[in-house]
């Protein structure tokens, strides 16, 4: 027989390391000045501090540079776990979502599992960017509904600093990859 599927625990980890709006530019400035003119890079460093005035940045948080993705994905699954009154060997499912990935194979859910030590769990990496975390629940509600699965886990840790591009070579560059001013 099917289940319904509800929410049953939430956890969260906040990385230490405060990086505000200043760090950020300062990085784009850093790495942008030996592609541009002295005119060009003022003019994307201006364009650059509009944007994240937009956007509504003031700080976002960064990981040490000695954790990873499982790492921060342990702590909110282990708090999860004990908001939802759950042991790791309750998990049928994993699902690790997000852009973050420990390795492209095998999928980071299966690393996870072995440091929760959910023995029982069958995992599943998804990736698609920022709508990643919402579709995995459609996925976990459409398996928990057919009677697939009764307990899942879905979890992720973003580390997308490592990868987001500050530099731009070109003022109109900053159009496209104003996003990874805002990343943490």
């Amino acid at each position: 027989m099917a289940g319904s599927s509800k929410i049953a625990g939430i956890g969260k980890y906040i990385p230490e390391r405060e990086i505000d709006n200043d760090y950020v530019l300062n990085i784009m400035r850093n790495e942008s000045a030996p592609y541009l003119s002295s005119d060009e890079l003022v003019e994307l460093m201006s364009k650059a501090e509009d944007a994240l005035e937009k956007a509504g940045n003031r700080v976002r948080y960064w990981c040490r540079e000695d954790e990873y993705c499982t790492d921060i994905a342990k702590k909110a699954s282990l708090e999860a776990l004990e908001d939802a009154g759950l042991e790791p060997d309750d998990i049928d499912l994993i699902i690790f979502t997000g852009m973050s990935k420990a390795l492209v194979e095998p999928a980071t859910a299966h690393i996870l599992q072995s440091e929760l030590g959910a023995s029982r769990a069958n995992v599943i990496d998804t990736q698609d960017a920022c709508s990643s975390f919402v579709k995995s629940i459609e996925i976990a509600d459409s398996l928990i509904r057919s009677g697939s699965y009764k307990t899942v886990l879905i979890t992720c840790g973003e580390r997308t600093y490592d990868w987001g591009d500050f530099r731009c070579k070109t003022v109109d560059e900053l159009n496209w990859k104003v996003g990874s001013l805002t990343i943490g």
